[in-house]
């Protein structure tokens, strides 16, 4: 196959009833970047935004950055520093003024895989854009990251948060699992902040918007880019500080609750969440009955246990020996070959 250095993640195409879901398997061109992504636990930073955004995309995310060739696209790039780690990162971004329907009759691709995938949308007012990323993309983000100078300023970004937060979020896990937004700013000044602190708290932390935001969203800060008189290295230091910082927050709650998810199942997840979105975008994604395809309980599993338990009294089997055998058997069930990396714990869910 030929060398590929596209970034497209999603785009949306021209379709008979609708736009088209464009997929050509991103995502897994970068797990595949990575040694060992059994055993590696990615974690996502979505990147929203224009000029300033381009320009810490490049300062933050270490790869052979090239601005994408599709700017309508949601695009999907490794960072090279930590693609060998632990807890590689991987950065989505996308420019929300840019909301195109592309052609359905592009030239074809001949370095990777790539599908037209047909939508049943909803009837509704909200874009197809906005639906695609409330319902599909925020599922596997850990932090969203808005830059607010380059779509007009909080206010804008605010607006755009809240058409989100209506949209509401498709996850089954818990709300605590859910992204923490950062807005970006370039004011210097701590008079601005605190001023910037207080309508972001006015606007969505007061009762009527709280519990709507929060359901689709865990957190909400504010970051102060620093005076642009900086060199690039200097001035995106505290973003990604602050960056790193989530990132280490996120993931020690999704530990806790048991839903850091290996590489190689975040990929088969997101691949199965596109095609339930595509399916039907208003019903959620279940990631434990999706855990579970292929590998179904069956509904008489209670009359099972029922009759086992039975025929151990009746042999006089000891109850030690019954409850032991019945709960290995239920571990060797959750946890097949090659499905979980780690020693099951108590379930958090």
């Amino acid at each position: 196959m030929a060398h590929c250095d596209h970034v497209s993640w999603l785009e949306l195409v021209e379709g008979n009833g609708g736009p088209f879901v464009s997929y050509g398997w991103r995502f897994a061109q970068v797990i595949q970047e990575m040694h060992a992504p059994e055993k590696q636990f990615p974690q996502l930073i979505f990147f929203i935004g224009r000029r300033q955004k381009n320009t810490a995309l490049h300062q933050l995310c270490k790869s052979k950055y090239r601005p994408s060739d599709k700017r309508d696209a949601i695009n999907l790039r490794a960072d090279r520093n930590s693609v060998r780690s632990s807890h590689p990162r991987i950065f989505a971004d996308w420019d929300p003024g840019r909301r195109g329907i592309l052609p359905a009759f592009n030239s074809p691709k001949v370095c990777h895989r790539k599908e037209d995938i047909p939508v049943n949308w909803p009837t509704t007012s909200w874009q197809p854009h906005d639906l695609i990323l409330a319902r599909l993309a925020f599922l596997f983000c850990d932090v969203i990251c808005i830059f607010a100078d380059d779509i007009g300023g909080l206010e804008a970004t605010i607006s755009l948060l809240m058409i989100w937060a209506n949209i509401g979020s498709s996850s089954s896990l818990p709300p605590h699992i859910r992204p923490r937004v950062l807005i970006v700013t370039g004011n210097t000044s701590n008079t601005e902040k605190i001023l910037n602190d207080n309508d972001l708290f006015f606007n969505i932390r007061r009762g009527e918007n709280a519990s709507l935001f929060f359901s689709s969203f865990m957190d909400v800060k504010i970051s102060n880019l620093p005076s642009n008189e900086l060199s690039p290295d200097a001035r995106y230091l505290r973003l990604d500080t602050e960056l790193l910082f989530e990132l280490h927050d996120a993931r020690r709650i999704r530990e806790t609750s048991g839903v850091m998810f290996s590489a190689t199942h975040l990929n088969a997840l997101f691949e199965d969440a596109l095609q339930h979105t595509a399916r039907d975008m208003l019903i959620p994604y279940n990631f434990i009955h999706a855990s579970r395809k292929g590998n179904l309980l069956d509904g008489s599993i209670v009359s099972h246990l029922l009759m086992f338990t039975r025929q151990g009294i009746r042999a006089h089997v000891p109850y030690e020996a019954v409850a032991s055998y019945i709960a290995s058997a239920i571990l060797m069930d959750a946890y097949p070959p090659s499905m979980h990396g780690k020693c099951p714990t108590t379930p958090s869910l």
